[in-house]
C-alpha cells in the first residue's frame, strides 16, 4: 500500500512538472509574440499632484526643448572619433506638457511650478557610419548597444536646474525600462566655423515597470517610444552635472560632465505603447486553455 501511495504521489509529482514547464513555454510564446505585435499607442490617465486626481485623455509627454544630452569623451567639437567608436550618451529632461490622441494640448495645472515629472536615461552608442560632406562637415550614424535604460520620476518637490544639473534624478519612480538594441541616431555637422550641427534620434524600449499611482490604466503599457532633435550647440541646455538627485534617490550615480565630453540640446516627445488587442486575446486565450488542461490533467 505504501508502494502504491509513493507510486501515485510521484506521478503526481511528475505531472505538476510537467505543467510548470508548459507553463513556462506558454509564457515565454506569449511575451514573444507580443514583442513581434504592432503595438497600438497607448492613451490613459496620468496623476495630478495639484488636482490630486487623475487627468484622461493623454497620449503623448513632451519634455522640455531644454533637455541636456551629453556624449562621454566625444572629443573636440566639429570633429567626429572614428568609426567603430563606442561611447556613454546621457539625457535628462523635464515633462512640460501632455497632449491628446490628435496632438492637442491636455490641461494639466501645476506641471513644473508644484510637482514635475522628469526623465532620464544613459545608453551606449556605436559610431556606424561617417559620411564626409566637404569642407570638414560630415554626417554620422550611431546606434545604440545593449545595456540601455531609462526612468521617469514623479516629484512633489520641483528641483529641476539645468545649469547645475540638480533635480532630474529624483521623486517617486513612475516608469522604467530598457532601450532597444540597434536604435539609429544621426548628427550632422552643418557649419565648422563657428561650429553648429544638428541631428535626430527614435528611440524605443521595452517597459520593465509601471506605477499604477502615476498611469492608469499601466498593466497594458509594454513600449516606450521617444523622438527627438538633437542640436549643437546646447545653448539654454549646457549642464555641469547629469543624475544630481536629492541623496538616497534616483538610479544612477551623479556624473560630472567632462572637458572632452560634447554637450547637446535635446528637444523630445514620447509615447507609450500597449499590445494590439488580438495580442491580449491571445494572452486570455492562451492562459485558459493552460488552465484547463491542467485541471484535466490533475483529475487523472
Amino acid at each position: 500500500m505504501l508502494k502504491n501511495l509513493f507510486i501515485r504521489e510521484n506521478l503526481k509529482w511528475k505531472e505538476v512538472k510537467k505543467m510548470k514547464k508548459l507553463i513556462l513555454f506558454a509564457i515565454l510564446g506569449i511575451m514573444l509574440s507580443i514583442g513581434t505585435a504592432q503595438a497600438d499607442f497607448w492613451t490613459g490617465s496620468v496623476w495630478n499632484n495639484q488636482l490630486g486626481a487623475f487627468v484622461p485623455n493623454v497620449m503623448g509627454l513632451d519634455w522640455s526643448s531644454s533637455g541636456s544630452g551629453n556624449a562621454e569623451s566625444w572629443g573636440a567639437p566639429g570633429t567626429a572619433p572614428a568609426v567603430g567608436t563606442d561611447f556613454t550618451f546621457r539625457y535628462q529632461a523635464e515633462l512640460v506638457g501632455l497632449t491628446d490622441a490628435v496632438g492637442d494640448p491636455v490641461d494639466f495645472p501645476g506641471l513644473t511650478s508644484t510637482f514635475e515629472y522628469t526623465v532620464v536615461s544613459t545608453f551606449n552608442e556605436r559610431l556606424t557610419a561617417l559620411i564626409p560632406l566637404g569642407g570638414g562637415l560630415f554626417s554620422a550614424v550611431f546606434t545604440t548597444l545593449p545595456g540601455g535604460t531609462f526612468y521617469i520620476y514623479n516629484d512633489g518637490t520641483p528641483n529641476t536646474d539645468v545649469a547645475t544639473g540638480v533635480g532630474y534624478d529624483d521623486g517617486s519612480l513612475a516608469l522604467s525600462g530598457t532601450i532597444n538594441v540597434g536604435e539609429i541616431s544621426v548628427f550632422t555637422l552643418t557649419s565648422a566655423s563657428p561650429v553648429e550641427g544638428m541631428g535626430s534620434t527614435i528611440l524605443e524600449g521595452l517597459i520593465n515597470f509601471a506605477n499604477t499611482d502615476y498611469f492608469d490604466p499601466a498593466i497594458s503599457i509594454i513600449d516606450f517610444r521617444v523622438e527627438g532633435t538633437i542640436n549643437y550647440p546646447p545653448l539654454d541646455s549646457a549642464t555641469e552635472a547629469y543624475f544630481a538627485g536629492r541623496a538616497g534617490e534616483g538610479n544612477y550615480a551623479t556624473f560630472t560632465v567632462g572637458a572632452n565630453d560634447l554637450a547637446f540640446k535635446v528637444d523630445g516627445s514620447s509615447k507609450l505603447s500597449i499590445p494590439e488587442p488580438s495580442t491580449l486575446i491571445l494572452l486570455g486565450t492562451g492562459l485558459i486553455g493552460l488552465g484547463g488542461y491542467a485541471r484535466r490533467r490533475m483529475k487523472k
